[in-house]
């Protein structure tokens, strides 16, 4: 993007300096002749980001560096643009001219001459740069020259070796003979291309058609195959964090000793780089995404996964093109962050007497419990009883790991109730009482005190001895009072309560939170089928398959498939690699199976959908909208699908936001209201591009970084319909419309070309994730940090591929479908023009003179004058007193006739009387 405006000024440029015209001229009329077109293409692009500005939320923090950087990239760009390059090109533009000048000059000189001079220059060019890497070169190691001054004269060498070889090579070349200038215009083949596109009103209509039924067909088949939704991109996990859950009054040293087991599996696991364990309340919970741990950890182990780099590879020689031969590196990916977290939940559940439960540390905006369901109410049993049914249901769905909920643990409190008036008879009260507990449980505070190592004061206790502070020390714990010492248990009673856990609110309202992660690597099968209700009415309805069953090629050999089929729960899931055999188990109503790409070849109406939060959502929504909660209790999703719904709706708004204010700008560049339309409906028209990309790649549709892409293209693609209007407009003042859409078309296809070339180029490895190395060589594919851009580098570069095809193609067959309405090609239009404006309107008007016309015989033309008129041969000049006559009534120059006879007086040879031709026109 920062070069769009950038190669439209230097390509205008080139083309006036190859038809002959000095190279600053050209480059300053480039500046003056674009400098419309391109501050108008980047006010647009501006515009698509400016909405971004206002993003809420966490995703808003997020992704608001990315519209920040490209507001002052692009504005710096245009500056560069239109002032720094006119400049630049002009001054190289000059010594590029003098350098051609030099070589001529040289060229009646021996060729071998010219030849050993480029030879010499070559040489000199060497030695440059060995003196600027080594200035001791030639000398022994040793530079004769103090400090840098040796780099300097080598890189003065090295510069004027390059020029003086530039010189030498272009004099060195065999001149052709100059072709034969043809006369006439002649087209190019892209010109020739358009000619039949735009040279009869038949095309234009076809194209069109053929445009809207390739991009309606692209909704449709990603609507057929989508690969689901995402709220962020899912990236390997580079960072772990393990809780180690158990129920209980453990103390510390107990905690303490489970955690280390738990820490010893961590460390002896393959892709384990570094771990850090914490026993109690200690652990960082950093990158958590909001979503804590479980209430009953009771320590953790937080793990950094092996970097991509440092991962062991083995090394693999193919074939480029079955050609060029070269060595692939190919990473181990046992040591990737998802195998960890496998082979950690296996080896973790194994564990005895231990709860574990491994969370991948947020790498975005996305938090690691997207399934979050929220239940509210007032009545605390039924919302209880709300919570719990939604967690039976969580675990029973496929697809959802490590689900939890926020249900008060169970527990129990000891209440001591002190009996006063026994306590009184003895001469004591509840606050003694309450000292002598203090004993046994945090101490009596006595004073405070400070020392010079802490900023705070230190607490001064006093308590019984380790070995008594136990509970039932209290049972025979003695009091000292008037009536001597007297046992607590004779007035203060011990009984089990529960205990008062947490209560959380929101609006006033308590609640329960049911919280899940969803699998990776799942599918779903779905089929849409025809029901009809007891009204006859019909309706489609999705049934969901339940199971893939994954099969190896052992179970494939031996036709195991019954036994599979058999064995499977329905509503259960295999990870699904699309390089396997699969077996389809129906739904619950009949079993039936097949294998996978059959039963997809047999109907259109089944599709696989990825299994991912969304789509789990809407399973679960399905299951709550059947009412299985108690009476009271209200439910809503929050978490992520509260961010994603958030985010969707503002880039939509943001989407709309961007198209006006283009509009806006399109109107004042182009003053045309069909123009501005047609650039934004190749702005729209270009998001089908997105869509296949999304199919090409097997990617889902990402809220935010797909959505960010779409916006991005909307400000990309109009850049190169604006300069192909403008030009359009400024070629039709001066050419019949449809040859200057033949030219625009032969000038613009190499700068649209070229920025659409240079965009992709940029975002082809970010959209394969390539990731390389320039300072010690090599690189890798799908390196994590690759990943977070994959999705919106794959939007920017199909809805790009697409959007320069509508360009070159939509956009001239527009354009031309216009210029032929207006010339009648279309007698539909004016006819209904004719009957939806009325009569006086200009089209009806037109089309009732055209129907007389048709009705009336030539002999019936008869043209009325005044008075009879003789023929005039033509041959007699005009005699002076008809001239004067006609001088007269016009009003012009002469009042008298006979002024007009003395000037105009004619002689037989066409005088007048001082002897100067007659001008009869004057």
């Amino acid at each position: 993007m920062r070069v769009d405006g950038a190669i439209v000024v230097v390509e205008y440029a080139d083309k006036r300096i190859a038809e002959g015209v000095g190279p600053m001229h050209c480059y300053v009329e480039a500046a003056k002749r674009m400098f419309w077109p391109i501050v108008s293409s980047t006010a647009t692009t501006l515009s698509a980001f400016l909405p971004m500005l206002f993003w809420p939320g966490v995703p808003g923090e997020f992704m608001e560096m990315l519209p920040k950087t490209l507001i002052f990239v692009l504005s710096a760009s245009l500056v560069v643009a239109l002032v720094f390059l006119p400049v630049v090109g002009g001054v190289a533009g000059r010594i590029s001219r003098a350098v051609d000048h030099a070589s001529d000059r040289l060229r009646p000189l021996p060729w071998l001459l010219r030849a050993l001079l480029v030879l010499a220059a070559g040489y000199g060019i060497f030695l440059g740069a060995m003196r600027l890497i080594n200035p001791g070169y030639l000398f022994g190691g040793t530079a004769p020259e103090p400090g840098w001054a040796g780099s300097l004269i080598g890189g003065v060498l090295l510069v004027a070796s390059v020029t003086l070889t530039t010189l030498f090579t272009d004099a060195a070349k065999w001149k052709r003979a100059p072709k034969m200038v043809r006369f006439g215009y002649r087209r190019k083949h892209f010109g020739r291309f358009t000619a039949m596109i735009a040279g009869n009103p038949v095309m234009p209509l076809v194209m069109v058609v053929g445009v809207l039924a390739m991009v309606a067909t692209s909704f449709t088949l990603y609507g057929r195959n989508t690969y689901g939704t995402e709220f962020f991109a899912e990236v390997e996990p580079e960072n772990l964090i393990v809780y180690v859950r158990a129920r209980g009054n453990l103390p510390v040293e107990e905690k303490d000793a489970m955690v280390a087991r738990v820490e010893a599996i961590v460390l002896d696991t393959k892709g384990v780089k570094n771990a850090v364990a914490f026993a109690g309340e200690g652990g960082l919970n950093q990158m958590t995404g909001g979503a804590g741990g479980p209430r009953d950890q009771i320590g953790q182990v937080q793990i950094e996964v092996s970097t991509y780099e440092d991962r062991p590879s083995t090394t693999e020689t193919i074939k480029l093109f079955g050609l060029i031969p070269f060595d692939r590196q190919i990473v181990d990916q046992g040591y990737s962050g998802t195998a960890v977290v496998a082979e950690l939940e296996r080896r973790l559940a194994d564990l005895p007497g231990i709860r574990s439960e491994v969370l991948e540390m947020a790498g975005g905006p996305a938090s690691a419990k997207p399934v979050f369901l929220r239940l509210s109410g007032t009545d605390r049993a039924a919302l209880t009883e709300a919570a719990e049914i939604a967690r039976t249901k969580f675990e029973n769905t496929p697809g959802l790991t490590h689900v939890k909920d926020t249900l008060p643990l169970p527990g129990i409190d000891w209440q001591l109730d002190v009996d006063v008036e026994a306590a009184g008879r003895y001469g004591t009260n509840v606050a003694t009482i309450g000292g002598m507990v203090q004993l046994v449980t945090t101490g009596i505070l006595l004073d405070t005190m400070r020392i010079e190592s802490s900023d705070e004061e230190i607490e001064i206790r006093v308590r019984l001895p380790e070995e008594d502070r136990l509970l039932s020390t209290l049972d025979a714990l003695k009091l000292r009072t008037s009536e001597g010492l007297v046992p607590l248990s004779n007035f203060v009673t011990r009984q089990p309560v529960p205990t008062l856990a947490q209560i959380d609110r929101v609006d006033m309202d308590r609640v329960f939170e049911v919280k899940a992660g969803v699998e990776s690597g799942l599918l779903s099968m779905q089929e849409v089928v025809t029901d009809t209700d007891e009204t006859g009415e019909k309706t489609d309805v999705t049934r969901k398959y339940a199971v893939l069953v994954e099969l190896s090629e052992a179970e494939i050999a031996a036709d195991l498939t019954g036994d599979i089929v058999k064995r499977a729960n329905p509503g259960m899931f295999a990870r699904v690699p699309p390089e396997r055999h699969f077996d389809v188990v129906a739904d619950l109503d009949s079993v039936r199976h097949a294998g996978l790409q059959a039963l997809l070849d047999e109907t259109d109406d089944i599709a696989l959908v990825v299994v991912n939060a969304t789509e789990r959502i809407e399973v679960l929504t399905e299951w709550l909208e059947t009412d299985p909660l108690p009476e009271g209790v209200a439910f809503e999703w929050t978490g992520d699908f509260a961010d994603q719904a958030e985010s969707q709706s503002f880039l939509m708004t943001a989407f709309a936001g961007a198209l006006f204010l283009m509009f806006l700008i399109l109107l004042a560049q182009f003053n045309s209201f069909y123009n501005a339309v047609l650039v934004l409906l190749v702005v729209v028209h270009s998001t089908a591009g997105v869509l296949v990309g999304m199919l090409v790649k097997q990617q889902p549709f990402s809220i935010i970084m797909t959505g960010t892409g779409i916006v991005a293209l909307a400000g990309i693609v109009v850049d190169n319909n604006i300069v192909f209007i403008d030009t359009y407009q400024d070629s039709a003042r001066y050419m019949p419309r449809l040859e200057a859409i033949i030219r625009t078309a032969e000038d613009r296809i190499r700068p649209v070309l070229l920025t659409t070339i240079t965009t992709m180029a940029g975002l082809v490895p970010m959209m394969f994730g390539l990731s390389l190395d320039f300072i010690n060589g090599g690189y890798a594919l799908n390196a994590p940090t690759a990943l977070w851009w994959k999705q919106l580098a794959t939007a920017v570069v199909f809805g790009l591929g697409i959007a320069t095809m509508l360009t070159l193609v939509f956009t001239p067959s527009m354009l031309a479908l216009r210029v032929w309405i207006s010339t009648g090609a279309y007698r539909s239009v004016k006819l209904l023009q004719a009957l939806t404006l009325g009569r006086g309107s200009e089209a009806a008007r037109d089309r009732a003179l055209r129907r007389t016309a048709k009705r009336t015989m030539l002999d019936d033309m008869v043209w009325d004058f005044d008075s009879e008129t003789e023929a005039d041969e033509g041959e007699d000049a005009p005699e002076a007193d008809e001239l004067g006559a006609v001088l007269l009534e016009s009003g012009l120059i002469f009042d008298e006739p006979e002024a007009a006879q003395d000037a105009f007086s004619v002689s037989g040879d066409g005088l007048n009387t001082d002897g100067k031709p007659l001008k009869a026109a004057e």
